[in-house]
Parts: structure tokens; sequence; C-alpha cells
């Protein structure tokens, strides 16, 4: 085998070839275990042999056995997935347990270390499925919120619809048009008959006006606006004057017949 005009013997191309596969290794551990390994090293070097043995070997464990996976399935990431986790959290519990055991003021032994490490690990377990818990308990509150207004609107189009369309059917095409505007009913009235410059309530008109009352009771609208028109006989100010004494007629019968607004 020939680089750069040198050859090399089979056995020094092997040694070559073992070299680099053994960086390469050593690079892949590195990169995955490097973490768990730079823990331990901390533990031990915080007294972690005296204080906290069996975690520290637990670690040391697990850490050897990520490594011989890894050297199993170096290619092979999700073969060796699992032991790399476990490294990782063996070395975090090993740190964790080890800052326990030296609490100011009251140093701890590692199993009584171990149990509060675990016991604040579920607290906290506890604590992240209930905020998850609140959270999709708010998210579905916002969406049952959301269907809710859909719902409400979709009920008062509906609601709208259908009114509109009795409102057609209760009124003869002398009496009155009944047709939508936007999120508006409007109900023009024909026959209420007010004589001529007067507004006065005709008594013809009233069947008429409980009539835009009881189609008023099935919408319940936030409000009721009234319009008065005259004919254009006369002057402006006083077909202006004629119209305003006209709607205030009409509006007064619906005040004194329930609807407020």
């Amino acid at each position: 085998f020939a680089k750069g005009g040198k050859y090399f013997s089979a056995k020094e191309f092997a040694e070559l070839q073992s070299g680099y596969m053994a960086l390469e290794l050593g690079a892949i551990q590195n990169t995955q275990l490097g973490r768990a390994r730079a823990k331990i090293n901390g533990a031990r070097a915080n007294g972690a042999a005296d204080n906290t043995p069996v975690s520290l070997k637990s670690s040391e464990v697990a850490l050897l056995n990520a490594e011989n996976v890894i050297a199993a399935n170096r290619r092979e990431p999700a073969l060796y997935a699992s032991a790399v986790e476990e490294a990782n959290k063996s070395a975090d519990l090993l740190a964790e347990v080890l800052n326990t055991t030296k609490r100011p003021g009251k140093d701890l032994d590692e199993t009584a270390a171990m149990k509060i490490v675990l016991s604040n690990r579920q607290v906290r377990s506890l604590k992240g499925q209930l905020g998850a818990a609140d959270a999709d308990a708010t998210a579905l509150n916002a969406q049952l919120e959301s269907q809710r207004r859909a719902l409400q609107t979709a009920r008062a189009a509906v609601n709208m619809q259908e009114t509109i369309d009795e409102a057609r059917e209760r009124f003869t095409a002398d009496e009155a048009e009944a047709f939508q505007q936007g999120d508006k009913l409007l109900i023009r009235l024909k026959g209420l008959g007010f004589a001529s410059a007067k507004s006065e309530l005709p008594t013809r008109g009233l069947a008429l006006l409980a009539k835009v009352k009881d189609v008023a009771d099935r919408l319940h609208p936030a409000e009721v606006v009234v319009t008065g028109h005259t004919d254009s006989v006369g002057g402006e100010k006083m077909n202006k004057d004629l119209s305003q004494a006209r709607a205030e007629a009409v509006a007064s019968y619906f005040r004194t017949n329930g609807l407020a607004a």
C-alpha cells in the first residue's frame, strides 16, 4: 500500500486503520457520553467515593455499559441511544444525591439523601403533570368557549332566518315587508294608516304593531329602532316634525307593551 510515495506493509496499514477506528470510536463516545463522564469525574473529585459510593458505582457501571454498547454499534445510534440515556440519568442522579448529602448545616448519609432526591423528583414530576393538566384544561376550555360562541352565532343566524320567514308569513303584502340587513331584521310597515298630517296611532294599526311586537319578542333584540316617514305633502320642517312624532308614537306603543330598549 502506498501513500505520498511511501509504501506501507499490510501490518502497518492494519495498525493505521486500527488507530483510525479507535479515534472514531473515541469521538463518538465523547460526543454521546461527555456530559455523563464530566459529572462522574466531578463527583469523584467532590468526595463521591466516601459520601455516595453506591451511586458512584451505579453511574460508573452505566457509563461503562454505554461505552461498550457504542463500541458494538458505533454506526447504529438507535441501538445505543437507550444506554446513553441511562448513563446520563445515572450521572445526574449521582450529582444530585451527592449535593444532597452536603446540605449546609446538615450532612446526610447516602440512603437518606437518595430518599430525599427521589421524593423531590416525584414532587417535580407531579407538578409537571399538574401543570400539563392545567394547560390542557385551559386549552380545552378555550376550545369549548370558541365552540360555544360559534354555536351561539349559528343559532342566532338560524333564529334570524326562521324569524324572517315567519314574519313574511305573518304579514300580508299590504301590511309590511320583512327582510334582513346584515345582522338586523327590517320590517317596513305599510298598513298603519296614519291620518294625513296626524301622528296619533290609528286603531286599525294596533293589530299590525302587535304582530311586530311578537316578532321582536321572538328575536330578543338589543334594541328596536323606529324610523318615521311622511308623504311629500307640506313643508320640510312640518314633515320632519311629523315623522318624529309618528316614530315616537310607535316607540311609545312598544315601550308600553314591554320593549324597553
